[in-house]
């Protein structure tokens, strides 16, 4: 059986001295816990970059070992590095993506590996895609929302194996059918080795054998499997995540186990449907033979120092969660991400939308290039293909936005690049190695104003600084990025001690169209995640009262890696914005929304209740300044899952529009949906003064108002309090009940802002 040692033993040298590294280190890291440069987000912007621009970085690793039959396995270098074996090169590394390994043998005493990396911007040219030039995360070289920290290092694991002399590759599985009371699965994987030797297969569910097979030796093991009334996986708010595992034991001749492997999958099946249809193209997906409705985040990487990402995957997906989402689409500009990550989208039930990474950019058309991402490509659909999470394969991030309009098909090499690369060899690889998983060559697929065609990066919104209401005029039919830019929570602002910045001059032109310009440092935080909530709020509902047409939405993006104003609706230090508060509302599994058009108010209901939902909704239009009612509606309704409902119309003027607020509640024996809007621009509205009381009752605080109150904010100076919603608004005679992953807070601990 093979034996795994990881090299834990790391040396940096740092002007002349070697300073003490780990298993998964990056100079970056190493300087920090060495005390050379401060951690912290706002330190390491801010350091000084006479710290880390050395010309050569190295590392070492001295050891003593015995060992037979090893090999060297080098998880992620970042890169460019010349890797030294006992004073001998063995490796030239020039992508941080793939895995490199080197047979050493028999290992009887020292076993020295050296690493010599060289100052990366020294190998680029300082044009404007210095990060197509080397194959690393391309968010380090800065991008709009992360400032430029570029890194050398380990960034995952360096491991000794000793290589056993049969080995299993190539596993894949895939569910070839699946009927009312049966799967069947294909499995298939590749045995290397000479000696003689019997393979035995068994499919596990929950620790019982489901099926079990002996098999002679051969090369290349293809078998189709059929199980028995299968449990289904599911995305979330579908069903639930029911992990097989398949075994794969070898035996030699005495009837020893010589090596195995295990592998989790799911049963499971997935087709992107794109068709031409009276409205222009579809971009929806059916899973296991059902439409499903997309509900998702984009997700980039959440910390600068890459070896530290690892450590955010369980919030990540405990926030993902509590938004409801059942989709991450894995931005090109970042990274793929490590195992454990594909294994909690898949415990969760969390769709994995995988870009591969090249984002914005021109790339080199070159054999060389085209060499090593070919087996980066290889390399990574290998590593995640048996993961029942995996939606989609994309090609890039707007690179084919590019082409049609950033003026990218214009410099010499990119159009052929571009049918290569996305449109050719990739593709070929996906069909080689998982047929099964449907690829797109690239995100968008169209630009903003082909709405009605498939997926669009929909950036009216912010980029051209479309007014928020006008997204209900019209939506993509999935929509894959969107957003708006809010300033961290106000705690966060403090505690970095940020300040306010003219630079963000759309954020600043939305406060000003939305709310009123401000150079006070509270306000702006309050104002700018107000204009958040109001964006992510109307876009969700936008999207999602045209069922079917729209068959999805991701919101622009999940969580911060810098301390900076951005889209994100979770801040570095983990404080949820305003956005965070509206998807956490608006992914609801079912809504009342409304879209004003010509003096109408349009209300719709929409369901992702697998069965018929009936119920009863009640619209009331209540007088701001008096409390009285405009109109009180109550009717019978039914819903079903694939299509969404208008209910009712309603005529108020634009006048009216000013001075009244709306409740809208679906109610039955099993559900009760409340929503509360206004029509009209908070600084539209003709609002007084709310009166707001408080009341903390051990961890519950308990909030009520005389008149209504709009977009209440309930914060604290120093502290980031993540209250259970935020940025909402209380309506008179509501007892509204918050609570907070804060503990132990006092009165005098909460503070709460509500715009009049």
């Amino acid at each position: 059986m093979a034996n795994t040692l990881i090299i834990n033993n790391w040396e940096l040298l740092y002007r002349g001295a070697w300073i003490p590294s780990n298993t998964s280190s990056t100079n970056i890291q190493d300087l920090i816990n060495y005390n050379i440069i401060k951690d912290g987000p706002i330190n390491i912007m801010g350091q000084d970059q006479s710290k880390i621009l050395e010309k050569q970085w190295i590392y070492r690793s001295i050891n003593v070992l015995n060992i037979t039959n090893a090999e060297i396995i080098f998880e992620g270098i970042d890169t460019i590095a010349s890797i030294y074996v006992n004073n001998q090169k063995v490796i030239d590394a020039n992508n941080m993506f793939v895995k490199y390994q080197h047979y050493v043998g028999n290992i009887s005493g020292s076993l020295n590996i050296t690493a010599v990396f060289t100052e990366i911007t020294n190998n680029l040219d300082k044009g404007q895609f210095a990060h197509a030039q080397v194959r690393r995360a391309a968010y380090q070289f800065y991008w709009d929302f992360c400032y430029k920290l570029l890194q050398v290092g380990f960034w995952r694991p360096v491991i000794i194996n000793t290589r056993t002399p049969i080995q299993i590759s190539n596993v894949y599985i895939q569910t070839a059918t699946i009927e009312k009371l049966k799967a069947e699965i294909d499995v298939s994987f590749d045995i290397l080795g000479d000696s003689k030797y019997s393979i035995l297969l068994q499919i596990n569910y929950k620790k019982i054998i489901l099926h079990e097979k002996l098999l002679d030796n051969q090369d290349n093991v293809k078998e189709r499997i059929t199980i028995q009334q299968p449990s289904l996986w599911w995305p979330n708010g579908y069903g639930g995540q029911p992990m097989y595992t398949l075994k794969i034991l070898i035996y030699n001749e005495q009837k020893e186990i010589v090596t195995h492997k295990e592998v989790d999958f799911g049963i499971r099946q997935s087709k992107l449907i794109q068709q031409m249809d009276e409205d222009g193209q579809s971009f929806l997906f059916l899973f296991n033979g059902k439409q499903i409705y997309i509900k998702g985040a984009n997700y980039a990487p959440t910390d600068m120092i890459t070896t530290r990402i690892r450590q955010h995957y369980q919030q990540v997906f405990n926030d993902t969660l509590i938004m409801q989402c059942n989709a991450l689409r894995i931005w090109g500009g970042g990274i793929y991400e490590d195992d454990q990550f594909y294994d909690l989208a898949d415990k969760y039930g969390i769709l994995i939308w995988q870009d591969f990474m090249f984002a914005n950019a021109v790339y080199p058309n070159t054999p060389e290039f085209l060499n090593n991402v070919e087996n980066e490509i290889r390399q990574n659909v290998e590593r995640l293909r048996n993961h029942p999470s995996i939606l989609l394969w994309s090609g890039n991030n707007e690179i084919h936005q590019g082409m049609l309009s950033w003026g990218y098909n214009a410099i010499s090499g990119a159009p052929e690049l571009y049918k290569k690369l996305f449109q050719e060899m990739i593709p070929n690889i996906i069909h080689e190695l998982d047929p099964s998983i449907d690829y797109i060559h690239s995100s968008p697929l169209y630009l903003y104003r082909d709405k009605q065609m498939g997926e669009i990066h929909d950036w009216m919104i912010f980029h051209q600084l479309e007014n928020i209401e006008d997204l209900h005029l019209s939506s993509g039919r999935f929509v894959s990025e969107y957003g708006n830019q809010a300033y961290p929570d106000f705690s966060t602002f403090i505690i970095l001690k940020m300040i306010l910045s003219p630079g963000y001059q759309n954020m600043n032109q939305y406060i000003s169209n939305y709310f009123n310009r401000t150079t006070e440092k509270l306000a702006a935080v309050y104002y700018s995640n107000g204009v958040q909530y109001m964006t992510y709020q109307t876009a969700a509902i936008a999207h999602r009262i045209l069922k079917p047409y729209n068959m999805g939405t991701i919101f622009w993006q999940l969580q911060d890696s810098a301390p900076l104003a951005t889209w994100s609706v979770i801040d570095i230090l983990k404080c949820k914005k305003g956005g965070f508060y509206a998807i956490k509302k608006f992914y609801n599994k079912l809504i009342i929304g409304f879209k004003y058009l010509k003096q109408q108010l349009l209300v719709y209901a929409v369901s992702e209740y697998e069965q018929i939902i009936e119920g009863q909704v009640n619209i009331q239009v209540i007088y701001i300044q008096n409390n009285t009612l405009l109109y009180n509606i109550t009717k019978n309704i039914t819903l079903n899952q694939h299509f969404s409902e208008h209910i009712n119309t309603l005529d108020i003027s634009d006048e009216t529009a000013q001075s009244v607020f709306m409740t809208m509640r679906f109610y039955n024996k099993q559900f009760d949906y409340n929503y509360t809007y206004t029509i009209k621009r908070p600084n539209q509205l003709k609002l007084r003064k709310p009166e707001i009381k408080i009341l903390l009752q051990g961890s519950q605080l308990i909030m009520t108002t005389q008149y209504f109150a709009k977009l209440v904010y309930v914060h604290n100076w120093y502290q980031c309090l993540n209250p259970s919603d935020n940025y909402f608004d209380l309506v008179p005679g509501e007892k509204k009940i918050i609570t907070f992953e804060a503990q132990n807070l006092t009165i005098k601990d909460i503070g709460f802002k509500a715009y009049y």
